[in-house]
Parts: structure tokens; C-alpha cells; sequence
């Protein structure tokens, strides 16, 4: 067993001045006579004590480290507990004072920029299809049957019948037309101004 180990357990895990709980990662070896004053590392010059006391005490000679004890007027407190107390002082007298700072109201958030809305697709108009347009029944007007000349058939003298003046069929000055010869019935062209005809095919004389 280890030094501090059975140091601890021959103070029940107690500190020597004190006589408050010590664990033994807080512990340490105190040398009553230091080491640099000629002390031993014997059962006799040795407790086991906080890391903080035995930095206090260091390698002052057991007399100066009595009196330290000794000034404590019967109640020993180790310095591991008076800067517990100091903190723990230091702590109730600065609560107030920050109870009583009023706190600045914490910056406004950052105002996001505003997302531009997306345009929504415009939905196509379906155009009716257009009927094709009503046409108005047009009155139909009854044929008119082209008037066809009538025809004034005159014979030759040969057939006994009397004849009237006439102008040759192909005489004349005019524009040309088809003449229907009554007897035969063949066309001919004749001009449009004469008055009489005869047929170039069968001789027939008329007139319209």
C-alpha cells in the first residue's frame, strides 16, 4: 500500500487539521519537518492533507506551521474551504448587481428577403371552335327560257312563196353571231345587223 493510501486510511479518509472528508485525489503527503529542513519521510513526520494546505505550508519549520494553525483560535478551516467562501461570497454580491442591470433587449432578428412568388402558369384558353358562317339561301330566280328568234321563213320565188328585202348572211358590218337555220337546222354566222338570211346549206331565205 502506497504512503498516502495508508495515511488516509489510519484518518479515516480525514484531513489532519480539520477533520473534514478528504478524497484521495484532493490528498497529499505533509511533511510536519520539511524535507528541505532535514525532515524524514518516516510514519512519524508525515499526514496526509489537502494539495492546497500543504502548498501553503511548503517548507516553513514546524514552529510557523503550529502557529498557523493555532491563529485559526480553535477552528481550523483549510484553505480549500476559505476560497470556497470567497468565491461563493464574491457570487451573492455581484447577483444584485446584475439582477439590477436591465438586459438589452436582444438585437431583432435579420429580416430574411422576401422570395419572389414564383408567376403561376397562365392556363390556356380553349377558343371554341367557330362554326363555319350561315350562308342565306339565295332565292333562286325561276330559268328564264332564252327567247329564240322566231324566225320569219321566206322561200325563194322557185317555191311560189313571196319573199321581203333582205340583206345577205354574210353582209353587213357588225359583230359576228351563230344563226339556227329553221329548215335544216344548222348554224351559220351572219352579222348582227342584217334583217334577212339565207342558209348556206339549204338555201332556205329567212329573216328574225
Amino acid at each position: 500500500m502506497k504512503q498516502l493510501d495508508r495515511l488516509l486510511f489510519e484518518q479515516g479518509n480525514q484531513r489532519v487539521f480539520c477533520r473534514k472528508p478528504l478524497k484521495p485525489i484532493d490528498a497529499s503527503v505533509e511533511h510536519l519537518v520539511a524535507s528541505a529542513n532535514g525532515g524524514t519521510n518516516g510514519e512519524e513526520n508525515c499526514v496526509a492533507c489537502c494539495k492546497k494546505l500543504n502548498a501553503l505550508l511548503g517548507s516553513k519549520s514546524l514552529k510557523e506551521k503550529m502557529q498557523i494553525v493555532l491563529n485559526q483560535r480553535g477552528s481550523f478551516r483549510c484553505p480549500e474551504d476559505v476560497e470556497r467562501e470567497r468565491l461563493a461570497s464574491v457570487a451573492r454580491t455581484s447577483a444584485p448587481v446584475a439582477a439590477s442591470t436591465p438586459k438589452s433587449p436582444p438585437p431583432p432578428p435579420a429580416a430574411m428577403p422576401k422570395a419572389k412568388p414564383k408567376p403561376q402558369p397562365q392556363a390556356k384558353q380553349q377558343l371554341k371552335p367557330q362554326s363555319p358562317p350561315q350562308l342565306m339561301p339565295q332565292k333562286q330566280l325561276p330559268a328564264l327560257a332564252p327567247e329564240s328568234p322566231t324566225p320569219l321563213s321566206v322561200r325563194s320565188s322557185a317555191t311560189g312563196l313571196s319573199a321581203q328585202p333582205f340583206a345577205a348572211s354574210t353582209s353587213g358590218i357588225g359583230p359576228l353571231r351563230d344563226v339556227a337555220c329553221p329548215t335544216c337546222k344548222r348554224t351559220f354566222s351572219a352579222a348582227t345587223t342584217n334583217v334577212g338570211y339565207r342558209c348556206q346549206h339549204c338555201d332556205t331565205v329567212f329573216r328574225y
